[in-house]
């Protein structure tokens, strides 16, 4: 962290350059500089207009998460969780085919574990937990210069990090040399403070027979990437910018509303669908500060009011927010008759709503509206809470069990149109711009607007409702693939749907 903004941007477009990514500093509409929300941030060299690129960004690593949780994945090609193996030469990570035990990432990972010592004969079922430490081992294999750029980035320090290593040292005889030992714990700290989740999901196999399907956020993230740049944006609540990944792990960093010459470029390191106090609680459990920006200080986020609750005052229909969000004690008041409840009082019936939402299947549209109907009285429509349960519904109507396009009733069409409708708007309060967000609700509304359209051809309604449908289920598909086009993990039929529409519009 001692090198200046100037040193570290060189070293970022050397590690650019050693990856084929041309970025000349005379035209590159990003530079480094001193950031008044702390340490070092990118800045924009020119003004930069709604989805443009600001910067392509290669990963120095890539590799399987260490949360215990997470889904496991090939060592090889990042698929899973179906048909994973042992590793025939005996590290104990899982591949999923004979290619894939012969990747080169992966030999490296396989040659090291084996040298640290691997206990008792060749195992016949791969080790979870060597997998959650897997990454850090790939770090080992870093050139001079990746080793130099991962050097100059903030790490975590604290005994609750680079627990991976210990793992590694569990679960071979030997364990690494002390050299090896303290890269890795170095490369682990980096990792906690840097690294962004990801997926490497081949489009073929995207959605599975068994039924697996990516989330309305896209995927369900079962990889973590060091992308050194991108790694310098500061967060905000409401970025600018947005990513995406492509099919080689690169970073594809665009903005999302226009950002100014001048103005810092930033990523956020919450969901920006969570309120207030969910967002500056995360950030100080995982990246320890405190956030104080623009949206996090206003009561009403813009009027997106995500973490409303109901005001408990017989007939008043007003709804309850905290007066300084930036005190976590801070009282609630509800913006109508002005009635008061404490700090403590907010955030349990928050939390409360959170835990009753658990035991909710996410993938039953009976479960969710029940839900739904059951606290409306507690949570208003724009709480947090409600706002995922709605992303849920909009995921499962169309595309869960019993719920495809054909099983839709009338009514269930129309809800799903509501609420894309809906969480749009959110969005639109937010002023949260080109959103990978806006993207996939972009295309979920297109779905459901051609469907309407297919019943209403066959049921002969008129032709300016024909007409005024299909118009407005082109525009969504065409901004939606603008947002979304070059994003790996993007719905499978989303350019087919583009060309089938344009077709009928013709």
């Amino acid at each position: 962290m001692s090198a200046s903004s100037e040193d570290t941007a060189s070293l970022l477009r050397a590690h650019l350059a050693a990856a084929g990514i041309a970025d000349d500093p005379q035209s590159s509409p990003w530079t480094l500089g001193p950031s008044p929300l702390g340490g070092r941030g990118v800045f924009a060299t020119r003004d930069i207009a709604a989805g443009e690129l600001v910067f392509r960004d290669p990963p120095l690593v890539v590799g399987p998460r260490a949360g215990r949780h997470c889904p496991p994945v090939c060592v090889g090609c990042h698929g899973g969780p179906e048909g994973l193996v042992p590793c025939s030469r005996g590290c104990g990570l899982p591949v999923c085919s004979a290619p894939c035990e012969d990747a080169p990432h992966h030999r490296h990972e396989c040659d090291r574990l084996r040298s640290w010592g691997r206990p008792g004969p060749p195992h016949d079922a791969w080790c979870p937990e060597l997998l959650r430490a897997a990454t850090p081992v790939r770090c080992l294999a870093l050139g001079p210069l990746q080793r130099r750029v991962l050097a100059c980035m903030q790490s975590n320090p604290g005994p609750q990090h680079a627990f991976e290593v210990d793992i590694l040292k569990k679960h071979t005889t030997d364990g690494p040399g002390a050299d090896e030992e303290a890269f890795m714990r170095l490369a682990c700290c980096v990792m906690d403070a840097n690294a962004f989740e990801t997926a490497q999901i081949p489009k073929a196999h995207a959605q599975r027979p068994s039924g697996l399907e990516r989330s309305l956020s896209g995927f369900t993230p079962s990889l973590r990437g060091l992308y050194p740049l991108a790694a310098m944006m500061n967060h905000a609540c409401t970025p600018n910018t947005r990513h995406a990944y492509d099919r080689h792990h690169v970073m594809v960093v665009r903005a999302t509303v226009p950002i100014p010459a001048g103005t810092e470029v930033t990523n956020s390191y919450t969901s920006l669908l969570w309120g207030t106090p969910a967002r500056r609680h995360h950030l100080a459990l995982t990246k320890h500060f405190q956030c104080a920006c623009p949206r996090c200080a206003d009561p009403q986020e813009g009027g997106a009011l995500l973490a409303a609750l109901k005001c408990s005052t017989p007939a008043c229909p007003g709804f309850i927010l905290q007066l300084t969000p930036l005190d976590e004690e801070s009282d609630w008041a509800c913006l109508q008759c002005g009635r008061m409840v404490t700090g403590r009082h907010g955030a349990l019936t928050q939390a409360t709503l959170g835990r009753l939402l658990g035991i909710v299947d996410c993938k039953d549209a009976d479960q969710m509206e029940r839900f739904l109907r059951e606290h409306h009285l507690v949570a208003p429509p724009s709480n947090q809470i409600v706002v995922e349960v709605k992303c849920c519904l909009v995921r499962a109507y169309g595309h869960g069990d019993d719920l495809s396009w054909t099983d839709l009733t009338e009514e269930q069409l129309q809800r799903k149109e509501s609420l894309c409708r809906e969480l749009l708007q959110l969005l639109v309060f937010l002023g949260a711009g080109q959103c990978r967000m806006k993207g996939l609700l972009l295309y979920e509304l297109h779905c459901t607007l051609m469907e309407m359209l297919h019943r209403r051809n066959e049921n002969t309604n008129t032709n300016n409702d024909i007409q005024k449908c299909a118009k407005e289920a082109l525009s969504t598909i065409e901004e939606a693939v603008e947002i979304l086009g070059e994003d790996v993990s993007a719905p499978l039929d989303l350019m087919t749907r583009q060309r089938v529409c344009r077709k009928n519009c013709e």
